[in-house]
């Protein structure tokens, strides 16, 4: 794709909604405040097409964390190793080294969690030198793994793209791995699962499988009980139309899919699915960005366009763009901040935006296509899709953006990606180093007055420029101080945060126009900015109330029939058009349900032991909204009884595992088994919708106790009943070994053989020599050796040896050993006699030379016995011996082999 290079700037931020009026100005300062950021590619196998170094950021605290796939982190001057996350200072942007994990692989999502932890995804593979899979918990105050988090992802190509903690308690993970765990076994997986981000605990009924692929965006609806995934697969649960875009209902299942989405008509190569981003929104707008070059701004109620952003190079507009081309780059990651929702792309030319859908190579034939240029980072105003034209950072490079994060602290959006510098052309243009921080150019709005505050602007005052439409703006003014060379306009909605709306200098009048928030309260203030950069405190101005002035329903009352099916009915109120009822679960999140005309709304029916609370919402023709009003009262279908399952058999079938089968009882959805081994603790074997188990294959001499429970839809169970027999895996009894033979071979290699016996598995060959103890010599399998034979090494001595075998059960026992016959010895050839041997006068004894052989030479004297004179080694053929004249000698040699045998002596002459 694109190549990344590496910044951390810290340039102006806008906060909040479109600016529709003038006089404004450059909402940025391009300064550079810190030059740390990272360098230097890391091992990532799943993201190896891109030079993308940094791919999340996110916060806890004053501490940035920064996770994507480098090695180093630097400041130009400064490097040190700190592979795929490093931890940055949210004031000033400088690199923390207290903060020394040791990560195996890329790191892409963070999402900091309610009890103070850090969820961090991606590869990662090791933490801290232990092997992890794809998610970790940490304390972000040291780095550690969170004590007791055994939740893990693993399998497949082992990564997680997106984290996200939504309003249902839940965190939703999304990428590609086959398997998860919370610490009690293995459960497959299809690359997205939802967990509590405290215990761990793993939704097991929401598992969707995304096939063929990976999920790299997920956002759960505001409006109804469905969480969006977006990514590059093919199907979803074997439904092909939910290629790169599904929603998932809360069982799991597929409820939208691609195709009832207006996508661009990219049909014709194999990414036009590949989508990168999903964001859902409480205004209904469902927004998906991808591969195509585009962003979708849909309705989430029927998937019809609310509005479409094509990025491309427009040839009659840019000379760097080839003809007829149109390229763009993908749409890659969405935040959604207060009022704005921003978008990162690899795209640094035009940008098209229409209300209709536009032509995937040609954009401009669109009919009311408004155009505008674009480098990587835009923002658009959440309640109506329409660009923020003031926010323009001037980004230059070549991969974008991966990442971004607002610190609510002082306003600063930190986007991470493939940035190579930043700054308006032909001003300053800072070096980048992968990781952006664009601040507000005066600072956040001031929470205190600073020391010796410079005046303040005085008489500032808001109000609609026509109270009859307030699409016409609002208007902000007040009186400039003598010396001030600028006034700041911030803005809170709803009672938010204040953030930067516009700035205006002299001489330009002390007037501000833009079009308040609709639906809600905006609260307006103002500072001056003065030459020595000194900012005032914010004088309040006022507020603009927009919110709907229509009149809730009321006297809302729900029932039950007898089939479990609720309704719920209301006065109406006045100038409602419409009503939206929500309904919330055991006191959890309200989610929306329906909408209709009438003063009437019939549910889908209960789920039996559940509580269920129904709000109901009145709805104007423009839009505007009363309420909601509770409906009375709570509604409850009490669960039937759950009667337990009886006559629980339990039998070994052919192939050794254990067969249970039971009549079902009454009201159970499923039925779950358990085990105990040789009177053991009993544990959980699996579950069932049917009323029949297959088990694993049943070990030899072991004794089974198997149980089943009864499980209602509820969750409660009945207690478990045991099923008869217990099961015994009998020991087949081990045949008789009775006789075994050895045989002495060429070269005297020695080989074993036996008659195999009924059910052993082995057999163990022992050996003795002299009589001694028996040492083992080797085993042969049963299934191994169907001639039943050991061949053993060659004997080298004249030892006399003695071979046993013994047979070894099915269960491990051994049987008495049986001696093989016969005894084996090594017999040796006999030695030769030296038949020719002389005399000399001088006593030298000399004989034909035998050179294998040393040779021992005897003497007798006047016929007495003889006597050892000495030993000489072969090769040699005489000895010099000394003697008396007075004295008669016979002289006789004998042969010695090297094993110490003697032969017969040979007569000297």
């Amino acid at each position: 794709m694109r190549q990344h290079k590496r910044l951390l700037l810290f340039i102006g931020f806008l906060g909040a909604a479109i600016l529709v009026a003038t006089p404004a100005f450059a909402e940025f300062s391009s300064t550079p405040q810190t030059t740390w950021g990272v360098q230097t590619k890391g091992a990532s196998n799943t993201i190896a097409q891109w030079d993308a170094l940094t791919w999340a950021v996110d916060q806890v605290d004053s501490t940035i964390f920064i996770g994507g796939n480098y090695l180093e982190v630097t400041n130009g001057d400064q490097v040190h190793s700190q592979p795929y996350l490093a931890a940055f200072d949210a004031d000033t942007g400088r690199w923390q080294s207290w903060f020394r994990p040791q990560v195996g692989d890329a790191v892409f999502a963070f999402q900091p969690t309610p009890d103070g932890g850090l969820l961090v995804a991606g590869e990662i593979g090791e933490w801290n030198g232990l092997t992890r899979g794809a998610l970790v918990k940490i304390d972000p105050k040291t780095g550690d793994l969170w004590p007791g988090w055994n939740t893990r992802a693993y399998g497949g190509s082992s990564v997680i793209r997106d984290l996200s903690l939504e309003a249902d308690g839940f965190v939703y993970a999304v990428g590609n791995f086959t398997t998860v765990t919370s610490g009690n076994g293995p459960i497959p997986a299809g690359g997205a699962f939802r967990f509590d981000p405290i215990t761990g605990a793993i939704d097991t009924n929401w598992l969707p499988s995304l096939e063929n692929g990976t999920g790299w965006g997920v956002s759960r609806s505001k409006t109804q009980a469905v969480t969006y995934i977006a990514g590059f697969f093919q199907s979803v649960n074997g439904d092909a139309t939910a290629r790169g875009f599904v929603g998932i209902d809360d069982a799991g299942s597929v409820t939208a899919n691609r195709d009832a989405i207006p996508f661009n008509g990219c049909t014709t190569w194999s990414y036009c699915s590949q989508l990168y981003d999903v964001e859902a929104t409480e205004f209904g707008g469902l927004w998906v960005a991808g591969v195509e070059h585009a962003l979708y701004v849909v309705d989430e109620g029927d998937g019809s366009l609310i509005k479409m952003h094509y990025s491309g190079c427009d040839p009659t507009r840019n000379a760097d763009c080839l003809p007829n081309n149109w390229y763009g780059g993908e749409f890659q990651e969405l935040e959604r901040v207060g009022d704005r929702v921003y978008a990162t792309c690899h795209c640094w030319y035009d940008l098209f935006s229409a209300d209709e859908v536009m032509a995937h190579t040609r954009p401009e034939d669109t009919p009311n296509t408004v155009h505008s240029t674009v480098d990587a980072l835009m923002a658009f105003d959440v309640a109506t899709a329409e660009r923020v034209g003031s926010f323009r950072p001037y980004l230059t490079g070549t991969s974008g953006g991966f990442g971004m994060h607002v610190n609510p602290d002082d306003g600063c959006l930190w986007a991470t990606g493939g940035f190579q510098s930043y700054g308006q052309p032909g001003g300053p243009q800072p070096a980048a180093r992968d990781v952006v921080r664009i601040c507000d150019e005066a600072g956040p709005a001031p929470h205190s007055t600073p020391v010796a505050a410079p005046p303040t602007p005085e008489a500032c005052s808001v109000s609609l420029v026509d109270p009859a439409d307030p699409s016409l703006g609002a208007s902000v003014t007040w009186t400039n101080a003598p010396t001030s060379v600028g006034t700041i306009i911030y803005r809170s909605v709803d009672g938010g945060g204040s953030y930067w709306r516009g700035r205006v200098d002299p001489p330009l009048p002390s007037e501000f126009v833009e079009v308040p928030a609709l639906n809600s309260i905006s609260s307006y203030s103002v500072l001056h900015v003065y030459p020595a950069g000194q900012r005032s405190a914010s004088t309040p101005c006022g507020l603009v109330d927009l919110t709907p002035q229509l009149a809730p329903p009321s006297a809302c009352a729900g029932t039950v029939d007898s089939q479990g099916i609720p309704s719920v009915s209301w006065d109406p109120g006045n100038d409602a058009t419409a009503f939206i009822i929500r309904r919330s679960v055991d006191g959890g999140p309200a989610y929306w349900r329906g909408r209709t005309a009438e003063t009437t709304f019939i549910d889908t029916a209960l789920t039996p032991g559940r509580n269920y609370d129904y709000t109901v919402t009145a709805q104007a023709a423009d839009g505007s909204t009363a309420g909601p009003v509770p409906c009375d009262p709570t509604l409850t279908v009490e669960p039937p009884e759950l009667i337990p399952p009886s006559a629980c058999t339990a039998t070994i079938d052919l192939d050794g595992r254990a067969a249970l089968s039971w009549d079902a009882g009454s009201n159970a959805a499923s039925f779950v088994i358990r085990r105990s081994v040789d009177g053991g603790t009993a544990y959980w074997r699996g579950a069932t919708p049917t009323t029949n188990f297959s088990g694993a294959i049943l070990e030899i001499g072991r004794t089974y106790a198997y149980s089943v429970s009864a499980k209602a839809a509820d969750g409660n169970t009945a207690p478990p009943v045991p099923c008869n027999p217990t099961l015994i895996v009998e020991v087949p009894q081990l045949g008789l070994l009775t006789s075994c033979d050895a045989t002495l071979l060429v070269d005297n290699v020695v080989a074993v053989g036996w008659q195999q016996v009924e059910n052993a598995q082995r057999y163990v060959v022992r050996r003795s020599a002299n009589d001694g103890p028996f040492y083992w010599r080797g085993s042969v399998n049963a299934d191994e050796a169907p001639d039943a034979a050991f061949f053993d090494a060659p004997l080298s001595d004249t030892r006399t040896y003695v071979y046993s075998v013994s047979a070894i059960g099915l269960d491990g026992t051994t049987a008495t050993p049986v001696e093989c016959a016969p005894s084996l010895a090594v017999v040796p050839p006999p030695l030769p006699v030296i038949t020719t041997c002389t005399v000399s006068p001088d006593y030298t004894v000399s004989w034909t030379d035998l050179i294998a052989f040393d040779v021992v030479i005897y003497r007798s004297v006047d016929g007495g016995p003889d006597y050892w004179r000495g030993r000489v080694s072969s090769g040699s053929s005489s000895f010099a011996d000394t003697g008396s004249p007075t004295a008669s000698y016979s002289y006789s040699v004998v042969v010695v082999a090297p094993d110490g045998r003697r032969g017969d002596p040979g007569i000297c002459t």
